[in-house]
């Protein structure tokens, strides 16, 4: 944790639960990628623009890197369980997909939104 980050660790369970209640945007990201943390630095305002929840989920504990990038602009961060999803991050993408929308995806960012329970996947820019 930072002074102004909270980092938790989510399963699917409390993710389902979560986007049952409310409507938001969920951000899988990871540390390690480019086009990810782009838009972490320099589009954030922009791309997470929502009256809803916003739940940033990245899928490695890569916790100095996850402070560094969102310490200052949210309240709570997550990272994906690895008792639930995997150690694997492949696994984790595909479990995480599997899970919101039933369709196994390999990368990151993923950008799903959600309102009181129906989710879909916001289709990647070109």
């Amino acid at each position: 944790q930072s002074e102004d980050l909270t980092i938790l660790e989510i399963d699917p369970e409390e993710l389902v639960r979560m986007t049952q209640k409310a409507e938001g945007i969920i951000y899988i990201w990871a540390p390690w990628c480019a086009p990810c943390i782009g838009t972490l630095k320099h589009h954030f305002v922009k791309e997470f623009e929502t009256d809803g929840m916003l739940l940033l989920v990245s899928t490695n504990y890569d916790i100095p890197n996850i402070v560094k990038l969102l310490g200052g602009q949210i309240d709570t961060a997550y990272v994906l369980s690895a008792s639930a999803f995997g150690r694997n991050e492949t696994d984790k993408l595909k479990g995480i997909s599997q899970l919101l929308i039933g369709n196994e995806l390999n990368y990151v960012p993923q950008t799903y939104l959600f309102d009181n329970q129906v989710i879909s996947l916001r289709e990647r820019k070109k």
